[in-house]
This record gives structure tokens, C-alpha cells and sequence, in this order.
């Protein structure tokens, strides 16, 4: 599984943190991990 949210943004495009699911869990740790650097997300905007 892919999740993230938008950082930053600016009139020219915007930084995106992505997240992805690790295959085991440890007892201290999260199910998810920062994505390696070029994962692609797909960011849907509505704008008013």
C-alpha cells in the first residue's frame, strides 16, 4: 500500500510525501515507511 500528503506547494508544482507499507512490523515500529526517492502518487487537486 502507497499513501502520502502534500508538503509544500507553489505556483509551480509541490512536494509530496510518500509513504509505502513495510512487510513485517516491529513491536516499536510504524506499518509504513518513507518511500524510496521516484515512487510515484498519484495527487488528485480540487480547486475552488
Amino acid at each position: 500500500m502507497t499513501t502520502g500528503g502534500v508538503a509544500s506547494q507553489s505556483l509551480t508544482g509541490a512536494t509530496v510525501n510518500v509513504k509505502v507499507s513495510q512487510g513485517t512490523l516491529a513491536l516499536s515500529g510504524t506499518p509504513f515507511r518513507q518511500a524510496d526517492s521516484g515512487t510515484s502518487l498519484t495527487v488528485r487537486v480540487i480547486c475552488n
